[in-house]
């Protein structure tokens, strides 16, 4: 579209215009004019892309390349269509030989938060903008676990770090950073509780939620409000629960709740959900043919989509390429989606070319960082 032409319109319309473009080329569009940097930063313009972009959320595929130039690489596929859709082309971010890993924290609002040793980055995949955080002040052979979230109430986006003794030992060591702030530094804190992550992370109405072993190694499901940076267990719903031993934390329909994986045998999913009363709820899901989809191998439960589908991942896939498993319990389909065909002129998908592959559900394209 010819510039004078555009800049002509009503900017309402222009504004109409501006919501199907890419992330991407919303940043070329940020250097055609002020006015339209202006327009695509602005608060109000951020919100309308925001709402559009939940009606088609993503999956996002994460991986880390270890041959060539040891790339991180992303992609997304609309998650609620079939066959399900490439909804970008690779978007690689080139990182240094000698740090050829980072592990991704749930996105949040189209950011996502990467950490390797004591680096911390927030990336926008869609716009491959980033913002290096301060180095975590920590020993180098300590853990680190970190994850990212945001307060609605005061649009605060903050990640959090909990560090430690090396060997997986529970810790009470936590930092946090508030984006936004003003301030370019870690704070440093103590957790009554003494706990080591042990799942990843979810993010639900202003509070993280994650699976953790304390010092006795009993499962705990910890609580963190993103606002106020406290901390609470909540209490789950029998022994059974064990994180180290087949047991995740899930977004079940906009819900919290803990899952087995799947029993190979029988197809069930057994899991507890948490409820808006803050109790537990019982629920088995028998998947029909699952031992012949499957073909002996062990899933992990995702968590569900806008559909109402389920969602599964291969837990291991040294030489093929990761599989998607979708059941709907309405009609009882169960159809399977291989990501090798989304990375064709890139190295195989398998873990002979890539360190770390990790997929995450309900992605969505933002301005934030823009």
């Amino acid at each position: 579209m010819d510039n004078s032409n555009f800049e002509t319109l009503p900017e309402d319309l222009q504004k109409e215009i501006l919501l199907w473009l890419s992330p991407k080329s919303l940043v070329k569009f940020t250097l055609v004019s002020k006015k339209c940097a202006s327009i695509i930063r602005g608060e109000e313009f951020k919100a309308l892309y925001m709402r559009r972009s939940m009606t088609r959320p993503r999956v996002l595929i994460v991986a880390n390349e270890s041959t060539g130039e040891k790339s991180l690489v992303f992609h997304t596929l609309y998650q609620e269509e079939e066959p399900l859709l490439s909804s970008c082309h690779q978007q690689p971010m080139r990182i240094t030989n000698n740090a050829p890993r980072f592990i991704a924290s749930q996105p949040i609002l189209g950011l996502i938060c990467l950490r390797n040793g004591s680096e911390v980055v927030i990336h926008n995949p869609g716009t491959k903008n980033i913002q290096t955080l301060p180095k975590i002040k920590a020993p180098s052979l300590s853990f680190k676990k970190t994850f990212f979230g945001y307060d609605g109430v005061t649009e605060v986006f903050k990640v959090l770090c909990i560090t430690g003794p090396r060997g997986f030992k529970p810790s009470r060591k936590c930092h946090v950073y508030t984006m936004g702030s003003g301030k370019n530094s870690w704070r440093r804190f103590k957790c009554r509780k003494r706990h080591y992550p042990s799942t990843e992370v979810l993010c639900k109405e202003g509070n993280l939620y994650y699976g953790a072993q304390s010092i006795s190694r009993k499962s705990l499901l910890m609580r963190f409000n993103v606002r106020s940076e406290e901390f609470s267990v909540i209490k789950l719903p029998n022994q059974q629960v064990n994180f180290c031993r087949g047991w995740n934390l899930v977004n079940y329909n906009g819900k919290i709740a803990v899952a087995k994986n799947v029993d190979v045998d029988t197809g069930d999913l057994q899991m507890w959900v948490l409820d808006d009363m803050g109790e537990w709820l019982s629920e088995i899901i028998t998947i029909p043919r699952w031992k012949e989809t499957t073909n002996n191998c062990t899933y992990h439960f995702k968590g569900t989509i806008g559909t109402g589908e389920l969602v599964f991942i291969a837990r291991y896939f040294v030489d093929e390429s990761p599989i998607v498993l979708y059941y709907n319990k309405n009609t009882k389909n169960l159809r399977r989606f291989t990501l090798e065909e989304l990375f064709k002129d890139l190295p195989p998908l398998n873990h002979s070319s890539y360190h770390n592959i990790q997929i995450f559900l309900n992605h969505i394209d933002s301005t934030w960082l823009m």
